[in-house]
């Protein structure tokens, strides 16, 4: 089973990754979205992680660094959770391939 969540952690390592890229490409593309229920809902996964950042770092979220500790927050929530549901996945696979005797 390990050998299974270890595949599944990279893959969904990789798709966060790409996720993340396509979120970046996409707020750049289109400054307007900003504006919508997509940022809104962006902004809630990246708060709790933005409010960690500050308080490791010891610096207050400020309009710039408050805008870097968000984006970062939003970009290691979407790698981190690519890479738990790959982990699941793979083992959950891993898991059903061995009870069938494949």
């Amino acid at each position: 089973m390990k050998r299974g969540a270890l595949m599944g952690t990279m893959i969904g390592t990789m798709a966060g990754i790409a996720l993340a890229m396509g979120v970046h490409t996409l707020f750049y593309l289109h400054p307007p979205l900003g504006e919508t229920w997509l940022a809104q809902l962006l902004v809630l996964v990246s708060t709790p992680g933005a409010r960690l950042l500050s308080l490791l770092s010891g610096r207050p979220l400020t309009q710039e660094l408050g805008i870097v500790f968000y984006w970062l927050s939003l970009q290691l929530t979407l790698v981190g959770g690519g890479a738990l549901c790959g982990c699941l996945a793979g083992a959950l696979w891993r898991r059903r391939s061995r009870q069938q005797g494949t």
